[in-house]
């Protein structure tokens, strides 16, 4: 580390010619503070050339290299590392050597403190500040979090995190790229299947997909209909799979959980505007059936206390309720603005067809007969 305090050769702030004009301002602690702070000599002296560059505002180089050392004595300053950025976009006016500064910044100073502190968020934060300044994937940047997650510590929410930020900010256009991320969880997975920060992190990925591939889970148009089915269902025998391995699994169970509460509600039970192509079989519930057969009966089979599986039986009933509703809704609402609108249409003809004006009264009248207080709601 440039300029560390802990090595032998380090020279102090106030032995160094390039601060001779800087005045340092020490820590001002109240007399009557009940526990003053007995700071080291050395952490003080840096912080009192660190405050007087904060408190003048000077974003310079030397500023710069003196938060170096204040990072040093304390990773988990934040003012600090604020303090950094400032000066990386003030202290280097010239773009070329700006971007210059800012790479070297990112493959430096920043990878050491990665490999330092993975669990440091401050880290984190730089870092995903610098990638958004240089405006570009950093070549091998996805392959770093993947060796970062490597080792027995494969659930660091900062790596997770940041990973899903570099996804989401440079691949979200390219499917290969999204079905390779999908494919990385898979392999994370079964490694561990109880690696909540992966279920996370496909759930989104699975999402990101489907809005790039335009398949839409609450169409009603048959096609459309086929291909959401199909994409619904490879992903929950994918679920399935890994609760076989351990049914136990809450993170996989709340997985499915989203998906069938979010993602899937609508496929549970399809339901058409109808039309001559419409059959019985068309209408069967493919994803409807396979969560309550393969998942639910499943699991129940094997184990009619398994709490998950009794939880997730209870809400996909009050998921196929909230449809169940929401569609009730809908029809009423089609029911009304129809009687309406045909009472309407009616009274128009009364005018535009007066030879025919008594039959039009009862047509309309007979809408009162036919359809009894929904003709009330509709408001004729």
């Amino acid at each position: 580390m440039k300029k560390s305090p802990t090595k032998s050769d380090y020279i102090p702030p106030s032995e160094r010619e390039s601060l001779r004009d800087v005045v340092p301002t020490p820590q001002d602690d109240p007399k009557t503070s009940l526990v003053a702070i007995d700071y080291e000599p050395l952490f003080a002296e840096i912080h009192s050339y660190f405050r007087t560059f904060y408190l003048n505002e000077e974003y310079s180089e030397r500023a710069f290299d003196l938060t170096t050392e204040v990072i040093e004595c304390n990773p988990a300053n934040y003012t600090a590392w604020w303090f950094r950025r400032k000066c990386l976009q003030e202290a280097f006016p010239n773009r070329k050597y700006h971007e210059e500064v800012l790479q070297e910044e990112l493959d430096g100073f920043c990878k050491e403190w990665l490999a330092r502190s993975s669990k440091n968020y401050q880290v984190w934060y730089h870092r995903k500040w610098l990638i958004e300044q240089l405006n570009v994937l950093p070549r091998g940047e996805l392959q770093l979090m993947s060796d970062l997650l490597a080792d027995d510590d494969h659930k660091i929410y900062n790596v997770w995190s940041h990973r899903l930020f570099l996804v989401k900010t440079f691949c979200s256009k390219s499917k290969e790229k999204l079905v390779g991320e999908l494919g990385y969880t898979t392999e994370m997975l079964r490694r561990d299947v109880y690696n909540n920060s992966a279920w996370n992190h496909r759930y989104t990925i699975q999402g990101m997909l489907r809005q790039l591939l335009g398949i839409d889970l609450q169409s009603q148009e048959r096609k459309a209909l086929d291909t959401a089915e199909e994409h619904a269902i490879i992903e929950l025998l994918f679920v399935k799979d890994r609760l076989l391995e351990a049914d136990d699994n809450e993170a996989a169970w709340n997985y499915l959980l989203a998906l069938t509460e979010v993602d899937y509600k609508w496929l549970l039970e399809p339901f058409y505007d109808g039309g001559a192509e419409t059959s019985a079989k068309s209408r069967d519930p493919v994803v409807g059936k396979f969560l309550a057969k393969d998942i639910v009966d499943c699991f129940r089979q094997k184990d009619k206390e398994n709490k998950h599986a009794i939880k997730f039986e209870a809400f996909l009933y009050v998921t196929l309720s909230r449809v169940a509703k929401a569609r009730k809704q809908e029809l009423e609402s089609r029911l009304t603005k129809g009687l309406a609108r045909a009472s309407e249409h009616f009274e128009e003809l009364r005018k535009a067809d007066p030879i025919r004006q008594n039959f039009w009264m009862w047509k309309k009248d007979y809408l009162k007969k036919e359809f009894g207080q929904d003709m009330a709601v509709a408001g004729s």
